[in-house]
């Protein structure tokens, strides 16, 4: 790695605890609205991925048995 990019790596983030701490800093410097904004976006992706994984779980389930399989069955 080039010399100069260790200058620009801000080594403190690099562990869970250094990156949790800057995206606490992140979201706190933020005003209410671009919170709210946030928070609205975070659960629209939620919400997402939900409707991805139970499309996903209804395609494995008709694949091994023809669909007859109830969620309590898995």
């Amino acid at each position: 790695m080039p010399e100069h990019l260790h200058d620009e790596i801000d080594w403190q983030v690099t562990t869970f605890a250094g990156n949790r701490r800057r995206q606490h800093q992140e979201f706190r410097a933020l005003s209410f609205r671009e919170k709210l904004a946030v928070i609205e976006d975070l659960g629209d992706v939620g919400a997402f991925f939900a409707s991805r994984d139970s499309e996903v779980r209804g395609a494995n389930r008709s694949k091994v048995d023809g669909g007859r399989a109830k969620p309590s069955d898995r």
